[in-house]
């Protein structure tokens, strides 16, 4: 079977390690042929294994650009793969446009790797382009009734886990040591400004603690302003983004998560594996990875002072791998073989149904 995978690019984003993680997991699998196209490079890109991928970069002059659609129909049609798996909002509208011109065995199948989006033009086409996907495969039961919503036909909707993170018991261990962590980007739907004025709070109150944000985004410039506002530069950092994004997680035993949305969180089953104490906004897509009696979730997500009240109740409190015995046993279902036999199950299905 061979399949091509398409992704815009590979920048700092959970999603971006996650493809090409499973690009390798489903690479390794005997009777596949696994092509990754994208248009951009990125932090990520060197995770993908050349040696089991076939990697190739698509020429663009921007993301939004309707050149990519014959980009795309042209590279399709000249392999011919039994499927076309697009991953993120700009590239599934890309693939969708140049669907029609896919030879006529070639399934597409869209990733979901969230479970709300805000109501802008972008998303809004992307859901309606998405309907004409021969599947859906969402991380998070959340991300299925999110299509389920749009009126998707529930028997083509699937639900797949996230593959386990490779190597983060040999990831090097990181200089930085910081009380509590947050590592991701810097974007609303993350929460991050509640998250600066909280970790600032308790820095007030806690001269002895240390705080990091590590990550960079659209709100980068508002954070560094919170952190200004409260005096506490010294011990709340801001830093770019750490490729050595294991490392970081094995040297800091605190990770601070406080998003709105999420599709299966990759930073929370990093962490997980690593045996950290996790703060996590409570949200659907939280629980359902650490459990209801999870007991360091921040129910009123949305208050710094709220959080801050959590986080110092964290510090204080003894902490117990045995916590995390709901999360562990999720993680157990998150080897590469067993996720790639989701995947060959739904790309086999797709055949049957032809």
């Amino acid at each position: 079977m061979k399949v091509d995978i398409i992704i815009a690019g590979f920048g700092q984003g959970g999603a971006q390690r996650q493809c090409a993680w499973l690009a390798n997991a489903l690479a390794e699998e005997g009777d596949i042929e696994v092509r990754l196209l994208h248009f951009l490079d990125g932090e990520n890109l060197p995770l993908v294994n050349p040696e089991k991928v076939e990697v190739v970069r698509l020429p663009t002059s921007s993301l939004y650009s309707l050149a990519n659609v014959t980009q795309v129909a042209r590279a399709v049609r000249s392999r011919r793969p039994s499927v076309v798996f697009s991953w993120l909002h700009a590239t599934d509208v890309v693939v969708g446009m140049a669907r029609p011109f896919f030879p006529g065995g070639t399934r597409w199948v869209v990733a979901e790797r969230d479970s709300n989006y805000p109501r802008n033009w972008r998303y809004l086409l992307r859901r309606r382009i998405g309907r004409h996907a021969d599947a859906i495969v969402a991380n998070s039961e959340k991300g299925r009734h999110y299509w389920l919503g749009a009126g998707y036909p529930g028997e083509r909707v699937h639900v797949a886990n996230n593959v386990l993170s490779p190597g983060i018991e040999s990831a090097p261990q990181a200089a930085r040591r910081f009380d509590f962590l947050y590592a991701g980007r810097l974007e609303v739907q993350k929460n991050v400004e509640v998250l600066a004025e909280a970790f600032c709070i308790l820095a007030s109150r806690r001269p002895d603690l240390r705080f990091g944000i590590v990550g960079d985004g659209g709100l980068r410039g508002r954070i560094l302003e919170i952190i200004a506002s409260h005096g506490v530069s010294g011990r709340v950092i801001l830093e770019s983004y750490d490729p050595n994004i294991m490392g970081l997680f094995r040297s800091n035993p605190t990770f601070v998560n406080l998003s709105r949305h999420e599709g299966l969180p990759n930073t929370i089953l990093e962490n997980v594996a690593c045996g950290n104490r996790i703060v996590a906004s409570r949200i659907p897509e939280h629980v359902a990875v650490l459990g209801e009696d999870y007991p360091l979730y921040a129910t009123d997500y949305g208050d710094p002072t709220a959080v801050a009240s959590v986080l110092e109740r964290a510090a204080q409190e003894d902490w117990s791998r045995q916590t995390l015995h709901h999360a562990e046993a999720r993680l157990r279902e998150m080897s590469p073989e067993r996720v790639v036999g989701q995947y060959m199950s739904i790309f086999r299905s797709l055949g049957e149904d032809a």
